[in-house]
């Protein structure tokens, strides 16, 4: 949407400034930044900072989120045990309805190429894929992949597609593995 106002002829935005694309942050730098505001609490971070940025990818709003609810965790009980785990089912008990309500808005293709790309590291434009999770013709998936790129949800990382949002992918995973 945001995208839209400055790009699109007819908005009254339109080349109103430079869009600058943000990229994740450096997987170091990210660590030394979470470092410094763990030191608070006086506990061994360096795993809970690397299951963090191994999770969310080093993307800075799940970073964030994940960060802070992992704080809350320790800070109640510094000695609690896998407190990023504990943060990412307190995130997901949060976010079930909204992620409820999102998986009803897709459709079949739509949903079969989001578990494919909860649950595997293939390619969604690979033969196997489709084979895989039964996706049909090839212009069907692309067509989906496209939709669902334009809507947010998927995002394409140097040659390589994957769900946006770690939590929504875990979402996915967890779901269908129930």
């Amino acid at each position: 949407m945001i995208r839209d106002i400055f790009e699109k002829k007819k908005s009254p935005f339109y080349h109103f400034g430079f869009l600058l694309n943000l990229t994740r942050i450096n997987r170091n730098d990210f660590a030394a930044y979470l470092e410094n505001g763990f030191k608070m609490l006086k506990i061994q971070s360096k795993d809970i900072i690397n299951d963090i940025l191994d999770f969310t990818k080093c993307h800075p709003y799940f970073t964030q989120q994940l960060s802070f609810s992992t704080w809350g965790i320790v800070s109640e009980n510094p000695t609690t045990d896998n407190p990023v785990s504990q943060a990412i089912l307190a995130i997901l008990k949060i976010h079930d309805m909204d992620y409820e309500r999102l998986w009803g808005s897709f459709n079949n293709t739509d949903k079969k190429l989001l578990i494919g790309l909860s649950e595997s590291g293939l390619s969604p434009l690979s033969e196997s894929f489709y084979r895989k999770y039964d996706l049909g013709a090839s212009s069907t998936v692309f067509s989906s992949l496209k939709r669902i790129m334009k809507n947010g949800y998927i995002t394409k990382i140097e040659n390589k597609y994957e769900i946006d949002d770690p939590f929504y992918k875990y979402w996915i995973t967890s779901r269908r593995n129930q």
